[in-house]
């Protein structure tokens, strides 16, 4: 962060957002905030708003909410943090999980008579297994207890292994 932003990057944090870009300066995320009088309480409030979000356990449970790859932006954002890190694979494990229900569900369908109950039962096996082990992992951060399923475990170490090598 210590380059100036170059050509088009610094016209449009110039127009955009005010910023002014020096030699050896990088407005960045630090820049991103205009510093205008009226928008000083706002900048207040965001520093305070992201201390508390950039918090450990704060973005292990919005990893694991059970909405669809929302671990992918809060491993973007916390990747050296090997328990976010983790939470985010775990997260990530899940939603593969739940898509595997899910295709099981859409092949079964085509089963003469019985597919279509078939094809619900996994669909719905798959949101009850996504949501419920989503609050369980939730429920073990909240109560700082560590929680090891062979089902789960197995794949979240082989995939962090495989990022860390």
């Amino acid at each position: 962060m210590e380059k100036c932003l170059s050509g088009r990057k610094e016209q449009f944090a110039k127009l955009s957002y005010g910023v002014t870009c020096t030699p050896g300066s990088n407005p960045g995320f630090s820049g991103f905030l205009p510093e205008k009088k009226y928008l000083t309480p706002m900048n207040a409030l965001i520093e305070k708003f992201k201390s508390k979000v950039m918090d450990n356990d704060i973005l292990s449970r919005i990893a694991l909410t059970p909405i669809f790859f929302l671990w992918y932006p809060v491993l973007m954002i916390s990747y050296e943090n090997e328990k976010v890190r983790k939470d985010c694979i775990t997260a990530m494990v899940l939603t593969a999980y739940f898509f595997l229900f899910l295709l099981l569900g859409g092949l079964l369908y085509w089963i003469p008579v019985i597919g279509t109950i078939l094809a619900n039962l996994f669909h719905f096996i798959g949101v009850i297994f996504y949501i419920g082990f989503s609050s369980f992992f939730i429920y073990s951060i909240k109560n700082e207890k560590k929680m090891v399923l062979k089902l789960i475990n197995t794949p979240v170490s082989k995939i962090d292994s495989f990022l860390h090598s």
